[in-house]
């Protein structure tokens, strides 16, 4: 089992130290497990700053690697937030550190907060997703450094009327993402935080994930979003099975960026 997104004390909405994420980690059997703390760049909320130093992180990684690395690969990566106008940012940030995984995922649209549901006033849902996934094609097709693309559906997520409109009313959106994606050796990870704060669905759905597949798309990554140890590897079984059944046959890991493709078995 491999949870490609974890967060740390690292991360500015979380307080656990690494060290009690691999511990549970290892107690779980989880055999890789990459920190991928937030850095969000001109994030709307002023009152909270998504950023961090990884030369202050590293040699936490390479300690708990020393401890725990007969049990479990522990990996040194980042969720970046990507708009548009940041991408620039995004690219030298990642340039400048040797990250084995990044994660591009928008947490702002049209320069204002998803989740706390600023992104959608004055605007229908129609409106409001159509501009999410305009601007996240955007961002992208010109930050050149990730490795796949975050809760690709997290408006539905945030606002209850965007969840409930047809994924295939915006195929048109999504079907440029993974030409892109698909063209240039990039993927989308399935991100169960929904999941475990009670929801029935993961993200991205499964209309959306099929039509991924039927593109062509193969890099798959599983990310538990965790910010809290107990939701490591949340309903991974329950994804691997689907990944299967929709004819999924890796899911992968990263080293050093290079997407690994890992057998897909029942």
């Amino acid at each position: 089992m491999y949870d490609y997104h974890v967060h740390s004390n690292f991360s500015e909405d979380c307080e656990i130290p690494m060290a009690d994420f691999v511990k549970e980690a290892v107690n779980r059997g989880i055999s890789e497990i990459c920190f991928t703390d937030h850095v969000d760049y001109d994030y709307t909320d002023p009152t909270i700053s998504f950023n961090f130093d990884p030369g202050e992180r590293l040699p936490v990684i390479k300690a708990l690697r020393e401890q725990f690395g007969d049990k479990i690969k522990i990996l040194d990566g980042i969720e970046i937030g990507v708009q548009p106008h940041v991408t620039g940012r995004c690219q030298d940030m990642v340039e400048r550190w040797n990250f084995d995984f990044v994660i591009a995922s928008m947490h702002t649209a049209g320069k204002s907060d998803l989740y706390n549901g600023d992104f959608f006033l004055g605007r229908t849902p129609q409106e409001a997703y159509g501009i999410y996934l305009q601007e996240l094609y955007e961002s992208v097709r010109t930050f050149e450094s990730f490795s796949v693309i975050g809760h690709i559906d997290i408006p539905g997520k945030y606002q209850k009327s965007v969840k409930a409109l047809k994924p295939g009313d915006f195929f048109d959106y999504y079907e440029m993402i993974f030409k892109h994606l698909v063209e240039n050796e990039k993927g989308i990870e399935i991100n169960t935080s929904a999941m475990a704060r009670g929801k029935n669905h993961m993200m991205p759905s499964l209309p959306i994930l099929k039509l991924y597949k039927n593109l062509g798309g193969e890099i798959i990554t599983m990310g538990s979003d965790s910010h809290v140890p107990s939701t490591l590897g949340f309903e991974f079984d329950y994804v691997r099975e689907m990944l299967m059944e929709i004819g999924f046959k890796y899911v992968c890991t990263f080293d050093k960026r290079k997407a690994i493709f890992n057998k897909l078995n029942k």
